[in-house]
């Protein structure tokens, strides 16, 4: 993000990882804060998992791909008009990241038409086929964007025996599938300029099959967002004051690596990014995947359902070249305003295991100078990076983004560039007190703090349009100390709770005087 000069406008920034425990002192139309505290993910894939699972899969498809699909591509080449088209975003602040187009095919391939296929590769329909010794086939087309960083292909009018899938892979280790069960989709994003999608019919086609066929809409190309080659302390697109986070340890920095993902979508012809990251919520019996981002990013279920998360991205995995780990994709809306700028997703599918759902606490911090606040984020599509603020009311807020819907703070450590909104921005206790929106004021420069301030999305604000889906499974009520429950929702039970502090079964008698005695 360039920090253009504004006297009245914010700039958004835009990019576009125990039990679980809730407690509560009152309700929070009372004023009172509700908390959460963050968890560990208790499904989904390890990493190495994950890697190991790709390398079968891309081995499979490789030992299944027709020879000579690769001699002629479908060419769908990312153009230098394209590219200033991707850079030179005029669209009103704030946006999310722009770091792609989508450029139309429009090829409608008739892969199979009720006949036997030959075992040996024969050119159809754009691509390769030829027959398996299980009675099926495999069928396959390349496609190749030049100068693409990374690409991902629309299907639609997908027509298939349910005993076919659909793969989508490239030569570098990357595999994507099976796809089935919709006649349109968005694959996932394939590092490189090039990609192919295979299908494969697993057995003989059942009898009265109709032929089968698809639609390769449109590809979606990424511009170089990814390059190789660092300096300072992470890429040399990032400002030399981004700071890498894997230089820090300890928390809430290591929770917060492992709650935040870089995420991409599809919006009409671009490709969008943004940061954001995973939600704890207060049931005890189950763990639904809330994951937390900027309005500004994306707000509809359109976008949502073709969302892509790339979790564990840092320099150790992936680098500047772009993300090698875990990624899922798919998400509904739950809840989202422009007032806080928030969304909040439930996603498709379980994040990696060892991942972090944050707790998050309900109090307004907005007006509480001096608070330390603490970000990981995507910046301009980086691995990760690690920034800490401190609260800073006395600025006069930006038109439109009063203090209490957002939070202002000073960067004390790194800063934030386009790509990083909706990055989940914690208190000194790894508590989720809002999510970033971008920033304020008349600095030009970067890595300067002199008038200019980050700006926060306030997540006391909007807390009670999100507290159905986070705050579900405890009714607050006053303590009762000798009963075994959690009654105010606070984690703490009966004497551990301050409440009961002076209550008479919590206070300690050791008989005779002076003996030893434990309470």
């Amino acid at each position: 993000m360039k920090k253009i000069q504004f006297t009245r406008l914010v700039m958004a920034i835009v990019l576009s990882a125990s039990l679980s425990v809730f407690f509560v002192t009152s309700t929070h139309a009372a004023g009172k804060t509700v908390r959460a505290s963050s968890e560990p993910s208790i499904n989904g894939l390890a990493p190495a998992e994950y890697l190991d699972q790709q390398l079968q899969l891309h081995e499979w498809l490789m030992s299944e791909l027709p020879g000579g699909t690769l001699d002629v591509p479908i060419r769908v080449p990312l153009t230098k008009q394209d590219r200033r088209a991707i850079t030179n975003d005029n669209t009103p602040l704030p946006r999310p990241r722009r770091v792609g187009i989508v450029k139309r095919v429009g090829r409608t391939i008739k892969i199979w038409r009720g006949r036997p296929v030959s075992k040996a590769p024969t050119r159809r329909a754009e691509g390769v086929i030829r027959g398996t010794d299980d009675g099926g086939f495999v069928w396959a087309v390349a496609l190749e964007s030049e100068d693409a960083s990374a690409l991902r292909v629309h299907l639609s009018n997908v027509s298939l025996a349910d005993s076919a899938d659909v793969y989508f892979f490239n030569l570098g280790g990357q595999a994507h599938g099976p796809y089935r069960g919709s006649d349109e989709f968005w694959t996932n994003t394939l590092i490189g300029s090039q990609g192919i999608v295979l299908v494969r019919q697993f057995g003989p086609p059942a009898a009265g099959i109709r032929p089968m066929s698809l639609s390769v809409t449109s590809v979606g190309n990424m511009s170089e967002q990814f390059v190789s080659g660092a300096q300072a302390a992470l890429c040399d697109y990032n400002h030399p004051c981004i700071e890498n986070a894997e230089d820090y340890h300890g928390q809430p920095v290591s929770d917060l690596q492992a709650a935040t993902a870089y995420i991409e979508w599809i919006q009409g012809a671009w490709v969008y990014s943004c940061s954001g990251g995973l939600l704890a919520d207060s049931d005890l019996q189950s763990q639904i995947p809330y994951f937390l981002t900027a309005n500004h990013c994306l707000k509809s279920n359109a976008t949502a359902k073709n969302l892509e998360l790339f979790w564990n991205y840092t320099t150790s995995n992936g680098g500047c070249a772009g993300p090698i780990g875990p990624m899922t994709s798919g998400a509904t809306v739950k809840a989202t305003g422009v007032k806080g700028d928030f969304t909040l997703l439930e996603l498709n599918q379980p994040p990696p295991a060892q991942s972090i759902f944050m707790g998050w606490n309900s109090a307004d911090i907005a007006t509480m100078s001096g608070e330390d606040l603490h970000r990981v984020h995507h910046p301009s599509g980086a691995p990760q990076s690690y920034t800490t603020h401190v609260v800073n009311p006395a600025f006069v807020a930006c038109g439109g983004l009063p203090i209490g819907q957002f939070i202002y703070s000073v960067d004390t450590l790194g800063s934030t560039e386009g790509g990083s909104s909706g990055s989940l921005v914690t208190n000194g206790a790894g508590e989720v007190v809002g999510q970033l929106y971008g920033g304020c004021g008349t600095n030009f420069d970067e890595c300067l703090t002199d008038d200019w301030r980050t700006v926060d999305g306030a997540f006391s604000f909007y807390f009670d349009k999100v507290s159905g889906f986070l705050a579900t499974s405890c009714d607050p009520s006053p303590e009762i100390c000798t009963d075994g429950s959690d009654n105010d929702c606070d984690t703490d039970v009966d004497c551990n709770d301050d409440d009961c502090t002076g209550d008479p079964a919590c206070m300690s008698i050791c008989a005779p005087k002076n003996a030893a005695c434990d309470v």
